[in-house]
């Protein structure tokens, strides 16, 4: 096998990671090429090296591949939910709160916060396989673009440092303990306990291969107490909930609450259109968590003539497109902002800049973006599939109901658009797959779904 291929394969097989996605592998044959020149090796020789036991060479090739950015108070609306969960379980013991893929702690410590201005006692355990990231989380020094989404008053809870960093508040940081981990391997315990009350995983499963995440989504399962509650990022589509879970609102958004008694499965139980809950074959096993984003934005593009296409729309969606092939979601959404300011009835700059939005948890605002792209372009399905998304997590289902109904007709209607807006290899498949299970609902009423405020 090509040593180039081998080295990839190993390296996805080991940490789960899809290394296919824009952005990814050019960072890692960077690294690769350089650590070549320095050892005064060939590519074959590092792939021996890296794969012997007892270097460290598959800590720098994870750092390379991994995608560590975020900030404080990502999601509010998913945030209260997790507020929610606290305040339900305030009379109990403590709460046992993992994190995985945290990158540099900002997640971890939100909550941290969370739970001190609520009182109550948390343990919170953030991992990522990413060594420099995690450096950083046990520092819990941020600049100020981290505390991007604070008020003032939430700022102000911050030490600030001379030179213009702000620290987390000590009696925030002991509640926190970071490690690495890799979700391709067994869950990590805590004070010698493996069992958690929440699990926060936001937007980490889309880097993973389909097979890999459903691993990690059955650990994730699995280690969850009675009770507990997984939640995962807007921008990851549970297919199917296994039989152990359970899908519910709390705070207006959705949460997979484990069952303390196993629920009978059965083709008209399932509430639909739920994010999570689809109906499926009462004795098929469960779906993993699917990306809704592509492994590759640039291929969402419109198959436009030259001729047609403005360069300077172009250029400024060609520059989003790889600023959301890197994981830099925010600057992704400043360049589609500078597109649609520029061309305010280019109804792509609108899509994307609400698919950059939806996955940023902005998800109200998604919604506005893609309302105003279909009423520009009513055939731009992807823009009514991330609506559809968009509405589930606001606790809409007639309206999500509605547009995944919008989508599976257009796409019916008019074949040839489908491949028009390109998901990259077999995406349109799987999206449309979703689709017409939601929209059909397998039978069951969409009035089923009612949002809830959870149980304790």
């Amino acid at each position: 096998m090509n040593p180039r291929r081998a080295l990839q394969d190993w390296l996805s097989s080991l940490t789960g990671i899809e290394l296919e996605r824009g952005g990814v592998t050019k960072t890692l044959w960077s690294v690769v090429d350089e650590r070549c020149k320095e050892l005064g090796c060939d590519l074959e020789a590092y792939l021996h090296r890296a794969r012997s036991p007892g270097n460290d060479e598959i800590e720098l090739l994870a750092n390379a591949i991994t995608v560590v950015y975020t900030w404080f108070y990502r999601d509010r609306g998913q945030l209260a939910a997790v507020e929610e969960i606290l305040r339900e379980r305030a009379s109990r013991s403590v709460t046992r709160i993992w994190v995985p893929g945290c990158a540099t702690g900002e997640d971890t410590y939100s909550i941290a916060l969370l739970a001190r201005h609520l009182e109550a006692p948390v343990e919170i355990l953030g991992t990522d396989i990413n060594t420099r990231a995690l450096e950083r989380a046990r520092a819990a020094r941020y600049h100020k673009l981290a505390l991007r989404e604070l008020s003032a008053n939430e700022v102000s809870q911050f030490e600030r440092h001379a030179d213009g960093t702000f620290g987390v508040p000590r009696n925030v940081r002991g509640s926190v303990r970071f490690q690495r981990h890799n979700l391709a391997e067994p869950v990590p315990s805590l004070d010698g306990s493996d069992n958690w009350d929440l699990i926060l995983c936001r937007n980490v499963l889309i880097y993973f291969r389909p097979e890999s995440a459903l691993q990690a989504f059955d650990r994730m399962t699995r280690a969850l107490t009675n009770d507990g509650t997984l939640i995962l990022g807007a921008s990851e589509v549970v297919y199917d909930v296994p039989d152990c879970l359970e899908a519910l609102y709390v705070a207006g958004r959705l949460v997979l609450r484990k069952s303390t008694e196993p629920r009978v499965r059965a083709r008209t139980a399932l509430p639909v259109p739920a994010p999570a809950a689809v109906p499926h074959s009462a004795r098929g096993a469960h779906h993993a968590p699917l990306p809704a984003l592509p492994k590759q934005a640039g291929a969402l593009a419109l198959d436009v003539h030259p001729n047609t296409q403005d360069d300077e729309e172009q250029r400024l969606l060609d520059a989003g497109h790889t600023l959301l092939d890197g994981g830099q979601l925010s600057e992704a959404l400043s360049q589609y902002e500078r597109l649609t300011e520029r061309f305010a009835t280019f109804a792509d700059g609108h899509m994307y800049q609400g698919i950059a939005r939806y996955l940023c948890g902005s998800v109200d605002r998604a919604a506005h973006d893609l309302r105003a792209a279909l009423f520009l372009d009513e055939e731009l399905w992807p823009a009514a599939f991330y609506l559809a998304l968009s509405y589930e997590s606001m606790g809409l289902p007639t309206e999500a109901l509605r547009e995944y109904r919008h989508v599976v007709r257009l796409c019916e209607r008019k074949p040839e658009i489908v491949r028009k807006h390109p998901l990259l290899a077999g995406w349109h498949t799987d999206m449309l797959d979703l689709a017409r299970r939601r929209a059909t609902g397998d039978g069951s009423s969409s009035s089923q779904l009612r949002p809830q405020r959870g149980h304790g």
